[in-house]
């Protein structure tokens, strides 16, 4: 600007608006990676609560399982045991779907008869249970992340 005349000249008013607009462009694609960054994040931490939700609840039904008057494991993806005389308590993987069954249980046929159903965890990759003398290990799989667990029965 020169001295003795108000105001901006217009190539300093053009310098002003594209600094504005050079430092608008950045501040916009810092916000858009950082939300980018988030998004990934959340998704993978919902992933993860998800998948812990569904170990949880493997854990309590184990837990309470000491009780049980018989195990009837029929494959690696499904574990079903006798809770009492008639209740039977059933976790499958079925459709990608950790799902918990209890109610009546025919293991002469492999059915179950008058049972809830309930859904313990969805979008699962693979869950497996392998049972041993004194524990079962869960093993269940969601995207990148897997949960392999030995869960220890005090019979």
């Amino acid at each position: 600007m020169k001295k003795g005349h108000a105001g901006f000249s217009l190539l300093e008013t053009m310098l002003y608006c594209m600094c504005l607009a050079i430092l608008a462009i950045i501040w916009f694609q810092f916000l858009i990676n950082t939300q980018g960054k988030m998004s990934k994040y959340s998704n993978q931490c919902n992933q993860l609560t998800e998948l812990y939700g569904a170990y949880d609840v493997c854990l309590r039904d184990l837990r309470q399982a000491v009780v049980c008057k018989a195990w009837h494991t029929i494959a690696h993806n499904m574990l079903v045991w006798q809770q009492s005389d008639t209740i039977w308590v059933g976790l499958l993987f079925e459709d990608n779907k950790l799902v918990r069954y209890e109610g009546t249980y025919n293991p002469q046929k492999s059915r179950w008869g008058a049972h809830k159903k309930s859904l313990v965890a969805d979008a699962l990759n693979n869950v497996s249970f392998v049972r041993k003398s004194q524990s079962i290990i869960i093993q269940l799989r969601m995207g990148a992340y897997t949960i392999d667990r030995e869960v220890f029965l005090y019979v």
